[in-house]
């Protein structure tokens, strides 16, 4: 993505042996991926009873917030997220088709260590 940004239309076109508008077309759908790039966080957290729990907040990136609501209901980027321990049935968790911000919160297996 950065070598697409970073480069002219034209430049691109010339690289890829391709005719005008590819360049334009293909910088347009760089940007737009960018705009839908989601980050992730994840915690620690324990409820009233002590058990640990996984918290993933999955969040829109800034410099695409507004690109990003203008398109609200068209899947653009999704994701899958599987949150997994190394224990013994270790998949805790796993979601797929995300394309909009989320918060998840998993059950840490009995004994769980760290992030």
């Amino acid at each position: 993505f950065a070598d697409v940004l970073s480069n002219s239309s034209d430049d691109i076109e010339k690289a890829c042996n391709r005719s005008h508008p590819f360049g334009n077309n293909l910088r347009a759908a760089v940007f737009k991926i960018l705009q839908h790039t989601l980050k992730l966080s994840a915690c620690l957290e324990q409820d009233e009873y002590g058990q640990d729990h996984v918290v993933i907040k999955l969040e829109r990136r800034e410099s695409g917030a507004n690109a990003a609501e203008e398109d609200h209901g068209k899947k653009v980027v999704t994701y899958s997220l599987l949150v997994y321990s190394d224990r013994p049935g270790g998949l805790l968790m796993f979601s797929e088709d995300i394309s909009m911000e989320s918060k998840h919160t998993v059950q840490c297996p009995t004994k769980f260590g760290r992030l």
